[in-house]
């Protein structure tokens, strides 16, 4: 089978989110004000739906991920909204999040992420300068990999890392995108030997990233977001202990304990780290826990998924207007302070 790029959690952000969820939900808080005030709203309804579709995403603790998929597949049931790329591609996006959540049966898991790839790719026919749709592509086309033959997933090997590259060439400042084509590569050198020559007897030219590729990447995305993001930090560890460059491998697993732990994914990278920079130097270890890094792991508060909760609670129901979502948007204020 060939390895795809580990990005499930990325998405979900991508897959989820580049940036802390208090960083992304004092920005859709920011975004509602703006829209909310803002007389284009009123006269075009199209971007007050898209303020709060993506108010919606970026609150999985509040707005359950199949929530999100039905109000989309709402908007998007006129004629006219049919053709609305802007909201389509959202559309998609919604549905691979909910094919991602866990436990959705494969069957199911298989046909939204199905649909979600149909959809992006008449987007891109419709709108080739977006580089979301792009950055998002790349993830479906990741997903669905999980449902092909082996031959299959080396064509969506390609498929993928071109659409980040595209993505990229889009917009040079897409630190998400430089992430997940590490993320890629990282992977594509980690195959086996046997595994590299089967692929060379099947295709011309198989997929040759190497661990200095994943390790520019990741370079790149740190560059253009520094500290943003502890997971591309602690992948930028991983890919230098690759290289052999233990020091410096250390280095940037000692700065993945620094950022807040504000997600599911910050705790889970945050805890690897701690292990990974165990091994690479223990003095560095042993300096990080005199600085509080395996307190802050025990005393970590992340927001819960939806889908994840375990006293009843179902999520908020759509807001009908930015404006009528004030108590949503307060009790996001709350979780930011």
């Amino acid at each position: 089978m060939a390895s795809m790029p580990s990005t499930a959690g990325s998405s979900g952000r991508a897959g989820r989110d580049w940036a802390s969820s208090a960083f992304v939900a004092g920005a859709a808080v920011a975004a509602a004000a703006v829209v909310a005030g803002s007389s284009e709203a009123h006269a075009f309804p199209g971007l007050a739906s898209i303020s709060v579709v993506d108010e919606m995403h970026s609150l999985p603790q509040l707005y359950s991920r199949q929530t999100v998929y039905d109000h989309l597949c709402e908007l998007t049931a006129t004629d006219y909204e049919m053709d609305d790329v802007m909201l389509q591609w959202r559309k998609a996006r919604a549905a691979y999040e909910l094919a991602m959540v866990a436990g959705t049966p494969a069957e199911k898991r298989q046909s939204l992420l199905r649909e979600a790839y149909r959809i992006m790719k008449r987007c891109i026919t419709l709108d080739r300068n977006n580089f979301e749709i792009h950055r998002w592509t790349g993830l479906i086309v990741v997903a669905l990999a999980e449902f092909q033959t082996a031959a299959e997933q080396v064509n969506a090997s390609f498929e993928a890392s071109d659409e980040w590259r595209q993505a990229i060439e889009i917009e040079p400042s897409d630190a998400e995108s430089q992430h997940l084509l590490g993320c890629w590569a990282y992977d594509q050198a980690a195959w086996s030997w046997w595994y590299r020559w089967y692929i060379s007897a099947v295709y011309a030219t198989p997929p040759d990233a190497t661990w200095a590729d994943a390790r520019d990447s990741f370079a790149a995305a740190e560059r253009i977001a520094p500290g943003a993001w502890k997971k591309n930090q602690l992948m930028l560890a991983r890919t230098y202990e690759k290289l052999g460059e233990t020091e410096r491998a250390a280095q940037w697993a000692a700065r993945a304990l620094h950022g807040a732990i504000a997600t599911p994914e910050d705790l889970k990278t945050h805890a690897a780290a701690l292990e990974l920079l165990k091994t690479l130097s223990p003095d560095r270890y042993q300096d990080a826990i005199d600085d509080g890094a395996q307190r802050a792991l025990d005393d970590a508060e992340v927001p819960v998924p939806v889908e994840q909760r375990t006293d009843g609670f179902r999520g908020d129901p759509v807001p009908a207007t930015v404006e009528g979502n004030t108590s949503a948007i307060s009790r996001v204020r709350k979780l930011i302070e």
